[in-house]
């Protein structure tokens, strides 16, 4: 994947993957330097679904605040869904 052997070759303070899942083992081995900010598309509580993380350097950047919506017609609640879109 372009993604991942470009990532061995270049240094990142700040990047995001889109449909990673929290349970990936692959985070803690390619990633350690990095802490995570990230919601599942379903809510907080679910930790099985995809989500788009965001990867920080934390010797680097400090998260100071992080938040979450939905594109609904109720984006605070979590896994809200409107106009006929799905989960």
């Amino acid at each position: 994947m372009m993604f991942e052997s470009g990532f061995r070759t270049t240094y990142l303070q700040l990047f995001c993957k889109k449909t990673e899942y929290a349970w990936s083992p692959r985070k803690d081995i390619e990633y350690h330097c990095y802490d995570q900010f990230g919601v599942s598309r379903k809510g907080p509580q679910d930790t099985t679904d995809e989500h788009c993380t965001i990867f920080y350097d934390k010797e680097k950047v400090e998260l100071l605040e992080g938040g979450t919506f939905w594109l609904s017609e109720s984006p605070s609640v979590p896994g809200s869904i409107s106009w006929g879109s799905e989960v």
